[in-house]
């Protein structure tokens, strides 16, 4: 099966690092979600309920974000996780982008992209 739901570029603000300095302040997070499901009954019957609604699946997301976190990693198990158990796609990818994060490295952003 090949259909998918896709978020793309969900941008919110979490505090997240390893030193205390570094989640003193939110910063922006850029987030793709990629859904795996069979969307064919929803497509012919134009029924949300046969469907994932993604609006509620990008609140769940910025709920999420409310939390603190170490690593991108961690951010992203926890979307994958609650996604996941929530909504039962049949797959999920998550993207997490951290623009600035090796800014002084020469690269626009760090990412981590698991799926489940």
């Amino acid at each position: 099966m090949t259909d998918k739901i896709i978020i793309k570029n969900l941008t919110n603000f979490c505090r997240i690092g390893i030193t205390p300095a570094e989640r003193s302040e939110k910063q922006p997070l850029i987030i793709d979600v990629v859904l795996v499901q069979n969307l064919r009954e929803a497509g012919l019957r134009d029924d949300i309920q046969k469907t994932i609604n993604y609006a509620a699946v990008c609140n769940d997301v910025r709920l999420m974000l409310e939390q603190e976190y170490q690593t991108l990693e961690g951010i992203a198990e926890t979307i994958a996780t609650k996604i996941k158990h929530a909504y039962q796609p049949e797959r999920i990818s998550v993207c997490i982008k951290k623009p600035g994060a090796l800014a002084r490295k020469g690269a626009r952003y760090a990412a981590v992209v698991i799926e489940r």
